[in-house]
């Protein structure tokens, strides 16, 4: 027996209403309990039998002086929201921990004791709970117990209570300055029902969760039973809904939990209820696309629902029932707190790098060194035909060996072997979150991660979205691709855009897309001010710098050279990168006989000491996402020309911070180089303006502020 002396008094809240059947057995269940320091709150809401009678009857039984079951009892009119009737008990009550009882079920004599023991012991444990047996209205066991499948379910368990309610409201026992620190229980229409779920989140958020071992009450199942409403699965949705909406959430884990409560509510009811279970395994399949191990237990249940006698005997079948709980995330709990989960995130950026290096290569390799290592631990995958040249590259600008993975590009690896790599390496690495670019990665990413047991996807686009015509893209492959997108795209937490033109597009392409940010690209502004390159040497240089394919629209500034070369006898033009339309822009200059005026020089590593030798950067792109060379070219102060056309004239003011022609106008491009060659006071304006943009837009430290937050997001 513990002693009253050394005993925190314990509460003991009953809310009830016209129970007069089964109150005097929960009140005699509290005074029957072996804890010595008990005060016994009952709140009455007005009930129209015998309730008022009974508590009578047994405050008047209590002794006097030696009285250590204190019986209080309030009427009080909650409008059919219990948990305001919880809330002024809690007002009402004096005890260091409160304990929750319905009036309806009944405690086993040593719950008390057993459960103060567990909660006095640890000062980070807010809750602590048991399993309940339960009964029928006669008070006859049904030989089932309600409370966690695992009875280990303990420490910070926020995540594996998302997926499930395992603590039963009369086995609650809450230290009150816990109660205090969270608010209490939500009063809100919309919870009702399970105003106590959203308690127990409330707390697992922020203190440990512990269970008693053994079962240590009754809870009673009868036709009254408010906790018996068919809606409970939307009750649970709608204090998941509130958590997202607080920030505490993504839209990635609310879809989870949606997925778990609409799979266990379907096996639920699969004995009784058939087409109700199958309802409810379609809805888990419509919102688990992100999770493959809910979406395939969602696609075979709908299957063998046309056999429920086999359903009912695998619901019954204990070995399976754990087996399903440990993949549904119900096992696997968090022994750490909130606050000292700092270990390292492991982020994958991926990208389809068929043609080899390109802006998004750069990119990557940017977010690489800028991003916080001592919160993340970031991995460059790529699958390209290009590995020498890639790893090359990202070894050069200063990426660990350990931290670059090639997936080897062939049509047969595309479907099974590439897929089955990015599989293992999410596994095995431990991902947590996959961040992929363009479309041919999105797709990877989602059947990768799918097969791996699920990750938080964010994609980034950062070109054209929907490949057409124009990319040599034949109309049956639209139609997939675009199909493709609509499937998957639910799937991610987030989709960047590096552009307000991209957002629209990939608005237009998806019939629903879960989140979208425009986060325009940053780059890393040179401290030093860029001098005028023609104070350095005789000749002036105008240049492109880009990737070789056709829709950098190189072959336009060639044909802009072929209409001035004679007027600028001086210039050096000069064309950087490399790529497969090379041999065919060789060909372009011999024919229009601007060859000999052309240096091709291939791929520049040193971008900036490049831009520091040339005089006019031109940028003849049909389209840009955000045009990153052109950025770069401001950083440095370069007078800069190029076409109006989508990406690039987000960037690109004419007459503000260079002179941008109407899309594909040649002739005009080549006036604009002319102008600023001849004019180097205008160049020098253009130039000072260009670099003013770039430090207020385009800052690298802007946009990894922006990444962070949305790599915290999948965290909360």
């Amino acid at each position: 027996m513990v002693s009253l002396t050394t005993s925190p008094l314990v509460s003991v809240v009953i809310p009830t209403y016209n129970h007069s059947q089964y109150l005097p057995i929960a009140i005699k269940s509290v005074l029957d309990q072996t804890y010595p320091n008990i005060e016994i709150v009952i709140v009455d809401n007005y009930s129209t039998d015998k309730t008022e009678e009974i508590v009578k009857s047994f405050q008047d039984n209590q002794p006097g002086e030696e009285n250590t079951r204190v019986i209080k009892y309030f009427k009080f009119a909650n409008k059919g929201i219990i948990a305001a009737s919880r809330n002024y008990g809690i007002k009402q009550a004096q005890g260091e921990y409160i304990a929750f009882l319905d009036s309806d079920d009944v405690w086993y004599e040593d719950k008390t004791t057993q459960q103060v023991k567990v909660i006095s012991r640890d000062q980070e444990i807010g809750l602590v709970y048991c399993t309940f047996n339960m009964i029928n209205g006669e008070g006859v066991s049904i030989k089932k117990v309600v409370g966690p499948n695992v009875h280990d379910i303990k420490g910070y368990c926020y995540d594996q209570l998302l997926n499930c309610n395992f603590v039963v409201a009369s086995s609650a026992l809450v230290k009150k300055q816990v109660l205090d620190d969270v608010g209490g229980f939500d009063e809100s229409e919309d919870l009702v029902a399970s105003e106590d779920y959203d308690l127990w989140l409330n707390i697992a958020r922020q203190y440990k969760i512990e269970y008693v071992d053994g079962v240590h009450g009754d809870y009673r199942v009868h036709a009254a039973n408010v906790s018996a409403d068919g809606f409970r699965v939307q009750k649970a949705i709608n204090v998941v809904g509130k958590h997202v909406q607080k920030g505490w959430l993504t839209k990635h884990k609310y879809n989870q939990c949606c997925g778990n409560f609409y799979f266990r509510e379907g096996w639920s009811v699969i004995g009784a209820d058939v087409k109700f279970a199958r309802q409810n395994f379609i809805k888990t399949i419509k919102v688990s696309l992100g999770h493959p191990h809910l979406f395939i237990f969602g696609i075979v249940s709908l299957f063998f629902s046309v056999f429920p006698s086999f359903c009912v005997f695998i619901k019954n079948y204990q070995p399976c029932n754990t087996w399903i709980n440990k993949i549904l995330d119900i096992q696997n709990i968090r022994k750490k707190a909130p606050a000292a989960q700092n270990k390292r995130k492991t982020v994958a950026l991926l990208c389809t790098a068929l043609h080899g290096l390109g802006g998004t290569s750069q990119h990557m390799l940017q977010l690489y060194r800028h991003l916080d290592h001592q919160k993340y631990r970031v991995l460059l995958v790529f699958y390209s035909r290009c590995k020498d040249q890639m790893v090359n590259f990202f070894k050069s600008g200063g990426v660990k060996a350990e931290d670059i993975y090639y997936v080897p590009f062939s049509f047969n690896t595309l479907f099974l072997g590439g897929i089955s790599r990015l599989r293992h390496l999410w596994s095995s690495e431990r991902v947590d979150i996959v961040h992929s670019f363009f479309l041919h990665s999105d797709i990877l990413a989602y059947v990768s991660a799918l097969l791996s047991g699920g990750r938080c996807l964010i994609s980034s686009v950062e070109g054209k979205f929907l490949l057409d015509e124009t990319n040599g893209i034949p109309k049956w492959k639209q139609f997939c691709y675009r199909h493709i997108n609509n499937a998957i795209r639910k799937a991610f937490c987030k989709t960047i855009t590096v552009s307000n033109d991209l957002r629209q597009e990939v608005l237009e392409a998806s019939r629903e897309v879960s989140d979208i940010q425009v986060i325009p690209i940053g780059i890393s502004v040179p401290d030093t001010q860029n001098v005028m390159a023609h104070n350095n040497h005789d000749a002036k240089v105008v240049a492109s710098v880009s990737r070789l394919t056709k829709d950098k629209g190189v072959h336009y500034f060639i044909e802009a050279i072929s209409y001035i070369h004679a007027r600028l006898p001086h210039v050096k033009f000069v064309v950087a990168g490399s790529g497969e339309e090379e041999s065919r822009l060789k060909q372009l200059a011999f024919d229009l006989g601007v060859d000999r005026r052309i240096d091709f020089v291939g791929w520049v590593d040193d971008i900036g000491g490049f831009l520091n030798n040339i005089d006019v950067f031109v940028m003849p792109s049909m389209r840009e996402g955000c045009p990153v060379g052109l950025l770069e070219a401001f950083s440095h102060k370069m007078p800069v020309v190029g076409f109006s056309v989508a990406g690039v004239n987000e960037v690109l003011i004419h007459q503000k911070n260079g002179l941008a022609a109407p899309p594909y106008e040649t002739r005009i491009l080549a006036e604009h180089i002319v102008s600023l060659v001849n004019d180097d006071a205008e160049a020098l304006r253009l130039g000072e303006n260009a670099y003013k943009d770039v430090v207020e837009r385009f800052t690298i430290d802007n946009e990894i502020i922006a990444i962070d937050k949305i790599y915290q997001g999948c965290f909360t």
